[in-house]
């Protein structure tokens, strides 16, 4: 997540001015002087931003042409180098720089493209993992993204990340268009793709490649394929804005691994496309710690379990004692941690989502070969610990690294078939890319203070669509204060921490979008804020960790007080929201033993009536966590106050 903190300084230098760029016939978006020809009268690049006692334009070593550019730091300044540049809104691009180092440390050389709002606050952006250490050939980075429709002033930026020291180069920076193919992804709605019979549903994702065709026409094939050389087909259910469904019933398979494959002609090359992803007919399923069931809830030890935690850089006693006196059941430290530290945290009520997170080239280690080594030395030693619910093993890394994630989930899978991976993306337009990496996926909306909290809700419903509505999201709600990560008080005193009103608006807005679990970000960032810079800490104005872990805890209890009501899975009246409840009004439903739950939830900081039909004869028995929902015949409505909730039982 470190990544993301040095995003959205990038993009505030990089709004300083414009660029005029232009879109290039081949394919390829201009980028003015982008092998770094050109020097200004100072010696820095010239239609580039940047500090040219940092990046000065040099003439040995160049990778094209007779120059490139030089970065050198000492890790105590944090300086980037921009220009804008124009591009297409709603495209996919791929952006690249050619890169080499020496003696980098503490920080990475990279590229990353960024955009704003049209009222200049950040918005968003793509990034790469980027190289460090010593190269002394030239190794191109890479990523891909898609730019929104509402996106302004794009901008690319060259950089080293914050606290690097070193040495580094750049070299032919490009930005070309990246066309995705026609189909993007595929699931099935069953956990791992294991089923032990009854109807399977397979959804295929798919891409428009011609403006001009109706998508939702086409009928695009399904084939099962197994291991025996046998051959069957599914039938076609739907076809949605983006997605294909089809159906099949496994309890005509015989045991064994299948290959599903979907096929078309795309319209636009004319050629047959195919999509592929494996599924295995079972006898019964092998023996789980914890899996994900049908509804997307975590299963452990046989019972439906809400993970409610927090990120930690490690777990001293004292922080043991703390997380022990609080709602909160699981934790994910950022770091390895000793088994005895996992057995200390059972011992407080605590679960731990392991982190192999790191075991990654560019990041650990040097190769994939040597990060799955490590990684199976880890599970293997830790595999029978009880205090581990799930294994964490993607923090945002880049949709270029894909196929190593899936090698990685599927590594996972063979070497503890008993529990869950999770993965947390800030890409949230590019998440279908990743379907393949991942049990369980988690996004990372950070809002505050430079948007508002419906970011949260926008994030949920999002992640979830990449999903089909079928992947499990636990999602990282905010709890931290950006200003712990910049550097000056000048910066420090642009942010602050949510409000208790904003912790506890985000984090109903995420379960009422569908997610089944929360895990804060973060516990440490609260002990960096209680000190003042001039105390050693890192607040320009000083927040007392008591009363910000009070809060937090508060925000948690009122959702583990919920829990019968959040795990419960069984079937539901008819309820809609009507014509004239307020769009603000995000809402979900729940079955349990005692009727059917509505929880809704204001992503507005402005009052908003949430309204809602319900069948002849439903009568409303209890509301929670607010002022009581009236009824009116078949009609129930609630006030909601800025960003709250709101539980309705209705019977």
């Amino acid at each position: 997540m470190k990544r993301r903190v040095s995003a959205i300084v990038v993009s505030m230098i990089a709004l300083l001015s414009v660029v005029g760029a232009s879109f290039g016939e081949d394919g390829a978006y201009y980028v003015a002087n982008p092998s770094f020809e050109q020097a200004n009268a100072d010696g820095g690049a010239a239609e580039w931003r940047g500090n040219p006692k940092t990046f000065v334009v040099v003439s040995e070593g160049a990778r094209s042409g007779n120059a490139c550019l030089r970065w050198t730091g000492d890790g105590s300044k944090y300086e980037l180098c921009s220009q804008n540049v124009k591009i297409e809104p709603g495209d996919i691009i791929e952006f690249s720089v050619w890169v080499k180092t020496k003696d980098l440390s503490g920080g990475r050389a990279t590229i990353c493209v960024e955009w704003s709002h049209q009222d200049g606050t950040w918005y968003g952006g793509g990034y790469t993992q980027g190289a460090n250490g010593t190269n002394s050939d030239w190794v191109r980075v890479s990523g891909h993204t898609r730019v929104p429709e509402d996106a302004a002033n794009p901008h690319v930026t060259v950089y080293v990340s914050e606290s690097g020291s070193g040495t580094a180069w750049f070299d032919d920076v490009e930005i070309t268009r990246f066309n995705l193919p026609l189909f993007t992804a595929m699931t099935t709605d069953r956990y791992r793709a294991q089923s032990i019979g009854g109807t399977v549903d397979v959804y295929v994702g798919y891409t428009k490649t011609v403006k001009n065709v109706d998508f939702k026409a086409l009928k695009p094939e399904l084939t099962i394929g197994g291991e025996d050389g046998s051959k069957s087909s599914a039938d076609f259910v739907e076809a949605g804005d983006d997605f294909y469904r089809f159906s099949f019933d496994s309890s005509k398979l015989s045991d064994g691994k299948y290959t599903l494959t979907a096929s078309m002609v795309d319209p636009n090359t004319k050629k047959l496309e195919t999509i592929s992803t494996p599924f295995t007919k079972l006898d019964k399923f092998p023996d789980r710690v914890s899996y994900i069931d049908e509804n997307l809830r975590l299963i452990h030890n046989g019972e439906p379990f809400f993970p409610l935690g927090l990120y930690l850089s490690g777990a001293n006693e004292n922080e043991i004692k703390l997380l022990g006196d609080s709602p909160f059941n699981c934790v994910m430290p950022y770091q390895g941690i000793k088994r005895e530290t996992v057995d200390a945290l059972l011992d407080a009520g605590l679960y731990t989502i392991y982190s192999v997170k790191d075991n990654y080239p560019t990041l650990n280690v040097s190769t994939m070969e040597e990060g799955n080594a490590r990684t199976e030395k880890t599970v293997n030693a830790l595999k029978d610990c009880p205090g581990i619910i799930a294994w964490y093993i993607n923090d945002e890394l880049p949709s270029s690294m894909v196929k190593d994630l899936a090698s990685r989930r599927d590594q996972m899978e063979a070497l503890d078939p008993g529990r869950p991976t999770w993965v947390v993306l800030y890409q949230v337009d590019e998440l279908r890319l990743y379907l393949s990496t991942f049990d369980v996926v988690g996004s990372d909306p950070y809002p505050i203070s430079a948007n508002p909290p419906s970011q949260a809700a926008l994030w949920t419903q999002k992640t979830m669509d990449a999903g089909f509505g079928k992947r499990a999201v636990w999602q990282v709600p905010q709890i931290f204060n950006w200003a712990s990560y910049k550097k000056t008080e000048r910066e420090k005193r642009d942010y602050r921490a949510p409000t208790y009103e904003e912790m506890r608006g985000m984090a109903w807005m995420c379960v009422a979008n569908g997610a089944n679990g929360l895990i804060f970000y973060s516990f440490f960032d609260l002990f960096k804020m209680d000190k003042t810079t001039a105390e050693g800490g890192f607040a320009a104005v000083r927040e007392p960790f008591d009363e910000r872990w009070g809060e937090v805890k508060k925000t948690a209890q009122e959702i583990n007080d919920q829990f019968p009501i959040l795990l419960s899975a069984g079937e539901t009246l008819d309820v809609a929201p009507t014509d004239a409840s307020s769009e603000d009004a995000v809402w979900r439903l729940y079955g349990a033993d005692e009727g059917t739950w509505i929880l809704v939830v204001n992503k507005s900081k402005e009052p908003r009536q949430a309204e809602f039909a319900v069948p002849e004869g439903a009568k409303v028995v209890e509301t929670r966590l607010g002022s009581p929902a009236t009824q009116d015949g078949t009609t129930v409505r609630v006030e909601l106050g800025a960003l709250e909730p709101r539980l309705i039982l209705v019977k």
